[in-house]
Protein backbone atom coordinates (compact mmCIF):
# COMPACT_ATOMS: atom_id res chain seq x y z
CA UNK A 1 0.00 0.00 0.00
CA UNK A 2 1.21 3.30 -1.12
CA UNK A 3 1.47 6.89 -0.22
CA UNK A 4 3.02 8.05 -3.10
CA UNK A 5 4.52 5.24 -5.33
CA UNK A 6 3.22 1.55 -5.22
CA UNK A 7 6.42 0.21 -5.66
CA UNK A 8 7.38 -1.18 -1.87
CA UNK A 9 11.05 -3.57 -1.55
CA UNK A 10 10.66 -6.32 -0.81
CA UNK A 11 13.27 -6.51 1.60
CA UNK A 12 11.29 -4.07 3.56
CA UNK A 13 7.98 -5.53 3.93
CA UNK A 14 8.73 -7.33 7.19
CA UNK A 15 9.33 -3.60 8.95
CA UNK A 16 5.96 -2.32 8.70
CA UNK A 17 4.74 -1.09 12.00
CA UNK A 18 1.05 0.61 13.50
CA UNK A 19 -0.59 -2.48 12.66
CA UNK A 20 -4.79 -2.32 12.31
CA UNK A 21 -6.26 -5.63 12.17
CA UNK A 22 -9.86 -5.56 10.75
CA UNK A 23 -11.75 -8.50 11.49
CA UNK A 24 -15.16 -9.23 9.73
CA UNK A 25 -17.68 -11.38 9.42
CA UNK A 26 -19.36 -10.20 7.20
CA UNK A 27 -19.38 -12.60 4.17
CA UNK A 28 -22.36 -14.74 6.47
CA UNK A 29 -24.47 -11.76 6.30
CA UNK A 30 -26.86 -10.71 3.92
CA UNK A 31 -26.49 -7.17 2.37
CA UNK A 32 -27.94 -4.05 3.79
CA UNK A 33 -29.91 -2.35 1.90
CA UNK A 34 -29.19 1.24 1.70
CA UNK A 35 -32.83 2.25 2.18
CA UNK A 36 -33.28 0.35 5.90
CA UNK A 37 -30.15 2.17 7.25
CA UNK A 38 -31.56 5.04 8.37
CA UNK A 39 -34.56 2.63 10.03
CA UNK A 40 -31.66 0.84 11.96
CA UNK A 41 -30.21 3.77 12.86
CA UNK A 42 -33.27 5.38 14.74
CA UNK A 43 -34.18 1.81 16.01
CA UNK A 44 -30.84 2.05 18.02
CA UNK A 45 -31.98 5.23 19.34
CA UNK A 46 -29.46 7.91 20.64
CA UNK A 47 -27.60 7.08 23.57
CA UNK A 48 -25.55 9.50 25.87
CA UNK A 49 -22.36 8.85 24.31
CA UNK A 50 -19.49 11.64 23.94
CA UNK A 51 -16.42 10.05 21.70
CA UNK A 52 -13.27 11.94 22.34
CA UNK A 53 -9.88 11.17 20.40
CA UNK A 54 -6.88 13.50 20.66
CA UNK A 55 -4.13 13.24 18.86
CA UNK A 56 -0.60 12.91 19.88
CA UNK A 57 -2.10 12.61 23.48
CA UNK A 58 0.47 10.27 25.46
CA UNK A 59 -1.17 7.81 28.08
CA UNK A 60 2.47 8.12 30.64
CA UNK A 61 2.06 11.67 30.97
CA UNK A 62 -1.67 11.64 31.96
CA UNK A 63 -2.41 11.10 36.01
CA UNK A 64 -4.72 7.88 35.82
CA UNK A 65 -1.96 6.37 33.57
CA UNK A 66 0.60 6.82 36.88
CA UNK A 67 2.52 9.97 35.80
CA UNK A 68 4.46 11.43 38.53
CA UNK A 69 2.64 15.12 38.04
CA UNK A 70 -1.04 15.63 38.40
CA UNK A 71 -1.35 16.74 34.68
CA UNK A 72 -5.14 15.43 33.95
CA UNK A 73 -6.86 15.18 37.21
CA UNK A 74 -9.97 15.89 35.51
CA UNK A 75 -9.51 12.25 33.35
CA UNK A 76 -8.27 10.95 36.96
CA UNK A 77 -11.58 11.60 38.09
CA UNK A 78 -13.04 9.71 34.94
CA UNK A 79 -10.79 6.94 35.33
CA UNK A 80 -12.37 6.25 38.90
CA UNK A 81 -15.55 6.02 37.56
CA UNK A 82 -15.60 4.17 34.73
CA UNK A 83 -13.46 1.68 33.10
CA UNK A 84 -9.36 2.14 32.41
CA UNK A 85 -7.66 -0.05 29.48
CA UNK A 86 -4.29 -0.84 30.62
CA UNK A 87 -1.58 -3.95 31.77
CA UNK A 88 1.45 -2.56 33.90
CA UNK A 89 4.69 -4.05 32.67
CA UNK A 90 5.31 -5.37 35.31
CA UNK A 91 2.24 -7.79 34.99
CA UNK A 92 3.24 -9.06 31.52
CA UNK A 93 3.35 -13.07 31.74
CA UNK A 94 6.96 -13.92 32.22
CA UNK A 95 6.29 -17.08 30.05
CA UNK A 96 5.33 -14.81 26.98
CA UNK A 97 9.17 -13.23 26.87
CA UNK A 98 11.06 -16.48 28.41
CA UNK A 99 12.77 -16.66 25.01
CA UNK A 100 14.29 -13.38 25.26
CA UNK A 101 16.84 -14.89 28.41
CA UNK A 102 16.97 -11.68 30.70
CA UNK A 103 17.57 -9.64 27.61
CA UNK A 104 14.11 -7.86 28.53
CA UNK A 105 14.19 -3.53 28.50
CA UNK A 106 11.75 -1.89 30.32
CA UNK A 107 10.92 -0.25 26.82
CA UNK A 108 10.00 -4.01 25.14
CA UNK A 109 7.31 -4.56 28.32
CA UNK A 110 5.95 -1.17 27.93
CA UNK A 111 4.77 -1.98 24.91
CA UNK A 112 3.79 -5.38 25.11
CA UNK A 113 1.53 -4.21 28.13
CA UNK A 114 0.26 -1.30 25.47
CA UNK A 115 -0.57 -4.68 22.95
CA UNK A 116 -2.13 -7.11 25.44
CA UNK A 117 -5.34 -5.40 26.81
CA UNK A 118 -6.38 -4.21 23.38
CA UNK A 119 -5.67 -8.49 22.24
CA UNK A 120 -7.51 -9.22 25.32
CA UNK A 121 -10.21 -6.78 24.77
CA UNK A 122 -10.99 -8.09 21.17
CA UNK A 123 -10.66 -12.04 22.13
CA UNK A 124 -13.36 -10.95 24.05
CA UNK A 125 -15.48 -9.55 21.81
CA UNK A 126 -14.67 -12.23 19.25
CA UNK A 127 -15.69 -15.17 21.69
CA UNK A 128 -18.72 -13.23 23.80
CA UNK A 129 -20.20 -10.64 21.14
CA UNK A 130 -21.54 -12.72 18.41
CA UNK A 131 -23.56 -10.14 17.15
CA UNK A 132 -20.94 -7.77 16.49
CA UNK A 133 -20.18 -7.77 12.83
CA UNK A 134 -16.50 -6.11 12.58
CA UNK A 135 -14.07 -5.53 15.51
CA UNK A 136 -10.48 -3.01 14.63
CA UNK A 137 -7.81 -3.44 16.60
CA UNK A 138 -4.69 -0.91 16.80
CA UNK A 139 -1.52 -2.33 17.71
CA UNK A 140 0.96 0.23 18.61
CA UNK A 141 3.88 -1.53 20.16
CA UNK A 142 5.92 -2.22 17.15
CA UNK A 143 6.00 1.57 16.00
CA UNK A 144 7.97 1.89 19.57
CA UNK A 145 9.79 -1.54 19.56
CA UNK A 146 10.84 -0.48 16.01
CA UNK A 147 11.62 3.34 16.55
CA UNK A 148 14.17 1.78 18.97
CA UNK A 149 15.90 -1.15 17.84
CA UNK A 150 15.47 -1.63 14.00
CA UNK A 151 18.32 -0.38 13.02
CA UNK A 152 20.40 -2.73 14.93
CA UNK A 153 18.15 -5.54 13.13
CA UNK A 154 18.61 -4.70 9.87
CA UNK A 155 22.64 -3.83 10.67
CA UNK A 156 21.97 -7.16 11.27
CA UNK A 157 19.69 -8.80 8.95
CA UNK A 158 20.94 -6.80 5.66
CA UNK A 159 24.52 -5.70 6.67
CA UNK A 160 25.53 -9.14 8.46
CA UNK A 161 26.67 -7.20 11.70
CA UNK A 162 28.03 -9.44 14.54
CA UNK A 163 27.94 -7.26 16.77
CA UNK A 164 26.32 -7.85 20.72
CA UNK A 165 24.22 -4.73 20.56
CA UNK A 166 23.36 -5.61 17.16
CA UNK A 167 22.37 -8.87 17.89
CA UNK A 168 20.31 -8.15 20.74
CA UNK A 169 18.45 -5.88 18.72
CA UNK A 170 17.37 -7.52 15.78
CA UNK A 171 16.31 -10.43 18.06
CA UNK A 172 13.55 -7.53 19.83
CA UNK A 173 12.47 -7.17 16.55
CA UNK A 174 11.87 -10.53 15.53
CA UNK A 175 10.51 -11.50 18.20
CA UNK A 176 7.56 -8.82 17.58
CA UNK A 177 6.68 -9.33 14.51
CA UNK A 178 6.48 -13.81 15.45
CA UNK A 179 4.28 -12.19 18.38
CA UNK A 180 2.12 -9.78 16.46
CA UNK A 181 1.80 -13.01 13.92
CA UNK A 182 0.92 -15.00 16.30
CA UNK A 183 -1.55 -13.04 17.74
CA UNK A 184 -3.24 -12.36 14.22
CA UNK A 185 -3.16 -16.13 13.60
CA UNK A 186 -4.89 -16.70 16.88
CA UNK A 187 -7.72 -14.25 16.08
CA UNK A 188 -8.45 -15.75 12.90
CA UNK A 189 -8.65 -19.60 14.40
CA UNK A 190 -11.21 -17.72 17.07
CA UNK A 191 -13.99 -17.17 14.43
CA UNK A 192 -15.76 -19.56 12.47
CA UNK A 193 -17.29 -19.20 9.26
CA UNK A 194 -17.21 -16.57 6.66
CA UNK A 195 -15.03 -14.17 7.77
CA UNK A 196 -12.77 -11.56 6.58
CA UNK A 197 -9.06 -10.36 8.05
CA UNK A 198 -7.46 -7.12 7.35
CA UNK A 199 -4.11 -5.83 8.29
CA UNK A 200 -3.03 -2.45 7.60
CA UNK A 201 0.69 -0.83 8.13
CA UNK A 202 0.28 2.59 7.08
CA UNK A 203 3.88 2.75 6.43
CA UNK A 204 7.00 0.91 7.55
CA UNK A 205 10.55 1.68 9.39
CA UNK A 206 14.28 1.65 8.27
CA UNK A 207 17.80 2.36 9.89
CA UNK A 208 19.18 5.20 9.63
CA UNK A 209 21.35 6.17 6.44
CA UNK A 210 23.67 9.03 4.43
CA UNK A 211 23.55 11.89 6.72
CA UNK A 212 21.25 10.68 9.59
CA UNK A 213 23.17 7.45 10.14
CA UNK A 214 26.64 9.83 10.04
CA UNK A 215 24.56 11.74 12.77
CA UNK A 216 23.15 8.71 14.19
CA UNK A 217 26.86 7.73 14.94
CA UNK A 218 27.85 10.18 16.25
CA UNK A 219 25.04 10.28 18.93
CA UNK A 220 25.17 6.48 19.63
CA UNK A 221 21.59 5.85 18.04
CA UNK A 222 22.77 3.39 15.21
CA UNK A 223 20.36 1.25 16.81
CA UNK A 224 17.26 3.04 16.52
CA UNK A 225 14.93 3.32 13.47
CA UNK A 226 13.13 5.39 11.61
CA UNK A 227 10.36 6.46 9.92
CA UNK A 228 11.26 10.03 7.98
CA UNK A 229 11.55 8.25 3.75
CA UNK A 230 10.55 5.21 4.88
CA UNK A 231 9.23 2.51 3.35
CA UNK A 232 5.46 2.01 2.64
CA UNK A 233 3.41 -0.11 4.26
CA UNK A 234 1.56 -2.97 3.43
CA UNK A 235 -2.46 -3.89 3.28
CA UNK A 236 -2.96 -7.75 3.65
CA UNK A 237 -6.46 -8.99 3.41
CA UNK A 238 -7.66 -13.06 3.76
CA UNK A 239 -11.29 -14.49 3.67
CA UNK A 240 -14.10 -15.27 2.32
CA UNK A 241 -14.95 -13.63 -1.42
CA UNK A 242 -11.27 -12.38 -1.74
CA UNK A 243 -8.78 -13.39 -4.49
CA UNK A 244 -6.36 -16.06 -2.53
CA UNK A 245 -2.57 -14.88 -4.29
CA UNK A 246 -3.70 -11.93 -5.57
CA UNK A 247 -1.11 -8.70 -5.55
CA UNK A 248 -2.90 -5.39 -6.16
CA UNK A 249 -0.10 -2.51 -6.95
CA UNK A 250 -1.21 0.75 -6.40
CA UNK A 251 -3.36 0.78 -3.23
CA UNK A 252 -3.61 3.95 -1.30
CA UNK A 253 -4.40 4.54 2.57
CA UNK A 254 -7.89 6.19 0.97
CA UNK A 255 -8.91 3.28 -0.49
CA UNK A 256 -8.82 0.80 2.80
CA UNK A 257 -12.31 2.64 4.12
CA UNK A 258 -14.09 1.88 0.86
CA UNK A 259 -12.99 -1.35 0.91
CA UNK A 260 -13.96 -2.25 4.08
CA UNK A 261 -17.47 -0.90 3.94
CA UNK A 262 -18.35 -2.79 1.03
CA UNK A 263 -17.15 -5.47 2.40
CA UNK A 264 -19.72 -5.15 5.27
CA UNK A 265 -22.48 -4.56 2.54
CA UNK A 266 -22.53 -1.36 3.63
CA UNK A 267 -23.17 1.52 0.74
CA UNK A 268 -20.21 3.47 -0.04
CA UNK A 269 -20.47 6.98 0.51
CA UNK A 270 -19.86 9.52 -3.11
CA UNK A 271 -18.02 12.32 -0.32
CA UNK A 272 -15.01 9.50 0.77
CA UNK A 273 -11.87 10.04 -0.82
CA UNK A 274 -10.47 6.34 -2.45
CA UNK A 275 -11.78 3.56 -4.31
CA UNK A 276 -13.47 0.01 -3.45
CA UNK A 277 -10.15 -2.49 -4.56
CA UNK A 278 -12.54 -4.98 -6.67
CA UNK A 279 -9.44 -6.33 -7.79
CA UNK A 280 -9.31 -8.15 -4.38
CA UNK A 281 -12.41 -9.75 -4.30
CA UNK A 282 -13.48 -12.85 -6.78
CA UNK A 283 -15.90 -12.12 -9.92
CA UNK A 284 -18.17 -14.10 -8.21
CA UNK A 285 -18.10 -12.14 -4.52
CA UNK A 286 -19.02 -8.84 -6.81
CA UNK A 287 -21.43 -10.58 -8.87
CA UNK A 288 -23.35 -11.04 -6.12
CA UNK A 289 -23.01 -8.21 -3.96
CA UNK A 290 -22.96 -5.09 -6.41
CA UNK A 291 -21.35 -1.58 -5.55
CA UNK A 292 -24.23 0.60 -4.23
CA UNK A 293 -23.59 4.29 -3.59
CA UNK A 294 -25.19 7.00 -1.13
CA UNK A 295 -24.47 10.78 -1.02
CA UNK A 296 -22.91 11.01 1.98
CA UNK A 297 -23.25 9.26 5.72
CA UNK A 298 -22.84 12.39 6.96
CA UNK A 299 -26.95 13.31 6.08
CA UNK A 300 -28.36 10.05 5.67
CA UNK A 301 -30.20 9.76 8.66
CA UNK A 302 -31.99 12.73 7.96
CA UNK A 303 -32.80 11.71 4.31
CA UNK A 304 -34.74 8.83 4.27
CA UNK A 305 -34.78 6.70 0.98
CA UNK A 306 -32.33 7.80 -0.39
CA UNK A 307 -31.55 6.37 -3.86
CA UNK A 308 -28.62 3.94 -4.03
CA UNK A 309 -27.13 3.40 -8.09
CA UNK A 310 -26.14 0.65 -8.89
CA UNK A 311 -22.99 0.43 -9.93
CA UNK A 312 -22.61 -2.35 -12.87
CA UNK A 313 -19.10 -4.31 -13.17
CA UNK A 314 -18.88 -2.60 -16.53
CA UNK A 315 -18.52 0.77 -15.35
Amino acid sequence: MNRDEPVVPAQFLMATVLILAALCFAACQPPVPAAEIPGRLEAIGKPDIVLIVIDALRADWTTPYGFEKDTTPELAKWAERGVLFQVDPEDVDPALVAELEGQLPYSLLQALAGDLWRQSLTRFLVEQRREVRAIFVVLPGLAEVSSRYFGGFSAVEFDGETGRPQQNAAQLISFYYTYLDHFLADLWERQSGPKMLAVVSAYGFEAPVGLRKSWARTTGRLLRGQYQRSPDGLFLALGSGLRAGAFLEGARLVDILPTLLYALRFPIARDLDGRVLTGAFETAYLARNPLTFVPSYETIVTQPGIPVRVLPLSE
